[in-house]
């Protein structure tokens, strides 16, 4: 039966041209509006790379998404401890630093954190944010 159907679905140019897609439709993608600089921020890790001189494999970029610059720098290892570490240090912003190093999100508002992407208050990376500099 279904090579049937098919053999007919195929000699009808008709209902070839006119054949209802089967994928549902893609959903309306919209961007959250940014009206500050350093409001919102796209964080990633590049590597691992060749080593250079200094030991450095890794890179840590932070993108504002106002203004489009791009903040990089360079890390020995990609691990959670080194990252917040650097964010503190190369963020241009102090609470940029609190808010990303506290939540570990990807694009965050430091002004505005939302409570669904906030941490448990016992997991470690609440407990990670007591301490100083953090």
């Amino acid at each position: 039966m279904f090579k049937d159907i098919a053999r007919y679905t195929r000699a009808c140019t008709i209902r070839m041209a006119h054949k209802a897609s089967q994928q549902r439709r893609a959903g309306n993608l919209q961007a959250t509006p940014v009206t500050a600089s350093w409001q919102q921020v796209s964080i990633d890790l590049v590597g691992p790379l060749p080593r250079s001189n200094h030991g450095h494999t890794w890179l840590l970029t932070l993108q504002d998404r106002f203004t489009k610059r791009i903040e990089v720098a360079p890390l020995r290892r990609a691990t959670a401890a080194n990252v917040t570490r650097d964010l503190n240090a190369h963020s241009p912003s102090h609470s940029l630093a609190r808010c990303l190093a506290c939540t570990l999100a990807v694009s965050l508002a430091p002004l505005a954190v939302s409570l669904a992407r906030s941490p448990s208050p016992s997991s470690g990376r609440t407990r990670a944010c007591g301490r100083p500099g953090i």
